[in-house]
């Protein structure tokens, strides 16, 4: 006769399980549903495959039983004769009880990200549990590409917990900011002043830049102590992310701020160019602007000035038309002083003086071509070459008389002229315009001669008389007394500029280069031979012709 069942317990000292008792279960055996386990009770216990963790399904379908197993008594089951028990959930409600102890500790771990979606990370804390990491929290800075983080391990510690949601919200972020923070005053302990240090460009202002040294430690470099030279414009300067080293200034210990100079942590470009370079020396620069009519150059990073007045031996040249904002260009150093950062260059000097080869280029008596640059009253400055100018007086414009000389040329005119003269010591070159051409006083006085007639336009009015061309660059002059038979007392009340007439030649002075004309002998020629045929028909004996022509002309008159 067996037992009764109460009292079979009693004498083996056996507890019954009870539905959600955590339990460490011995494996008895292994079949293709699962796990049996010895739990103490009265049943043995089943563990189905899917009330265990991937893990331990993956082992015990790979052969690796383990010996025994913690569960949670899930049901009795008391008249199938086992208990019905759960793995998963024990290993649930343990990672539960790890993850308060871990909140509370505050300590990082690392976990591994199984999953990410737009605002996140999901990792894997064990037991079908995940856990999240938003994206302001993965990095110190924000992170938008979430999905890179898949498959990376992560060291996290808990932001906060919600059991009731089963929500485990993580931070990579203050992680990483306790260890930059940790690190920033390692470093910051380090650091004192003067002080070379490298980092990065971070931040572009207009009064400065800020440069990430690392460790969380960020020092700020004012404009000025930029560089050498002034920066105008940092921005065209200086780009984030630039690798720059800088000299320490000053550091504040509490406000952990540090001020910074990349101008000092270089040598004095200016130092550096009085060691290589002497006034008179010729330097190859870089065009950096136009200033004041003159050049701002870049040479061996030390910026100088070219005044306007050497920047070319060309006359009235413009700056613009000359170079470009980057161009290269040799300059001569006229004045230099370190200290004063002051640097004086000339463009033109650097050249070589045009004057040098102005007899060889331009000899006396040779013809030349140039550019009219200026018109004065007394001539005309031509450009012969750049730096190198000639003066044609005003009576060698024109063999042809003119009031004005804009009548004749223009500025910016090109024109032809017969080299004259040079003065190297005033560096002066007299020049000729007219003499480019024959003289057409030459060709006239070997075509006309005293007693011609000649027709021309008058073209000046003086109140001596008036001055008539007779040929293109010949004039002649008709005296006020020989306009006309009659009295005649202002000359235009007898001609006007313009007036087409016909005149006598009554005197040629070559050696003055002057032809007398006379009206009025004209009309005394025609009075004569009508008063010679009157007195051929009186008699030759009652009247003379020097009485006759005295009396109407008011004059004695010899023949």
């Amino acid at each position: 006769m067996e037992p009764r069942e109460e009292n079979f317990n009693q004498e083996f000292d056996v507890e019954m399980a009870e539905r959600g008792d955590l339990v460490e279960g011995t494996v008895l055996r292994a079949d293709v549903d699962g796990l049996w386990l010895d739990i103490a009770s009265k049943y043995d216990a089943f563990l189905p495959l899917d009330e265990c963790t991937s893990e331990l399904a993956r082992q015990v379908q790979e052969g690796n039983v383990p010996t025994s197993v913690e569960v949670v008594v899930t049901r009795t089951n008391d008249d199938k004769g086992y208990i019905s028990v759960s793995q998963k959930r024990a290993a649930y409600r343990k990672l539960w009880k790890d993850v308060e102890e871990w909140e509370k500790s505050g300590e990082p771990r690392k976990v591994k990200a199984v999953g990410a979606d737009d605002k996140g990370v999901f990792v894997d804390l064990g037991a079908g549990i995940l856990g999240y990491v938003p994206a302001s929290q993965l990095e110190i800075r924000f992170v938008r590409d979430t999905k890179k983080y898949v498959g990376r391990s992560l060291r996290v510690k808990i932001l906060r917990v919600n059991r009731k949601r089963n929500q485990i919200i993580l931070t990579q972020r203050q992680v990483l900011e306790e260890e930059q923070k940790e690190r920033a005053e390692k470093a910051w302990l380090r650091l004192k002043d003067s002080d070379v240090v490298r980092g990065h460009v971070s931040r572009i202002t207009d009064e400065g830049v800020f440069v990430d040294l690392g460790d969380g430690i960020e020092g700020f470099v004012p404009k000025d102590e930029l560089d050498w030279r002034p920066i105008k414009n940092i921005a065209k300067v200086f780009r984030r992310g630039d690798v720059v080293r800088a000299k320490v200034l000053s550091m504040d210990d509490e406000k952990k701020e540090m001020v910074l100079s990349i101008r000092l942590a270089t040598p004095n470009p200016w130092q550096l160019f009085a060691e290589k370079h002497n006034v008179g020396d010729v330097v190859n620069g870089r065009v950096l602007r136009y200033l004041r009519g003159g050049l701002l150059l870049l040479v061996d990073r030390v910026t100088g000035l070219v005044p306007a007045q050497e920047v070319s031996w060309k006359r009235g040249a413009k700056v613009e038309d000359l170079y470009k904002i980057g161009d290269h260009v040799k300059a001569k150093i006229l004045r230099f002083d370190p200290e004063a950062q002051d640097l004086i260059l000339s463009v033109k000097e650097a050249l070589g003086d045009p004057w040098e080869n102005v007899e060889r280029d331009f000899p006396v008596g040779s013809k030349a071509e140039g550019t009219v640059v200026n018109i004065t009253d007394f001539g005309v400055f031509v450009e012969l070459a750049p730096g190198v100018e000639g003066l044609v007086p005003r009576r060698y414009v024109s063999w042809k008389r003119f009031k004005d000389i804009n009548e004749v040329v223009n500025i910016g005119d090109q024109v032809e002229v017969v080299v004259l003269g040079i003065n190297i010591v005033d560096r002066k070159i007299t020049l000729s315009m007219r003499d480019t051409r024959p003289d057409p006083w030459e060709e006239v006085v070997k075509n006309i001669q005293p007693g011609q007639l000649v027709r021309g336009k008058v073209v000046t009015i003086i109140p001596q008389g008036v001055f008539v061309e007779i040929a293109d660059g010949v004039e002649g002059f008709i005296h006020i007394s020989q306009l006309s038979i009659r009295r005649v007392d202002d000359p235009r009340d007898a001609v006007s500029e313009g007036d087409e007439i016909v005149a006598k030649v009554i005197g040629i002075d070559e050696e003055r280069r002057r032809i007398s004309l006379s009206v009025k002998a004209i009309h005394v020629d025609k009075e004569r031979e009508e008063l010679q045929d009157f007195l051929s028909q009186q008699g030759e004996d009652k009247f003379t012709l020097s009485d006759v022509l005295g009396n109407l002309l008011g004059r004695e008159v010899s023949f």
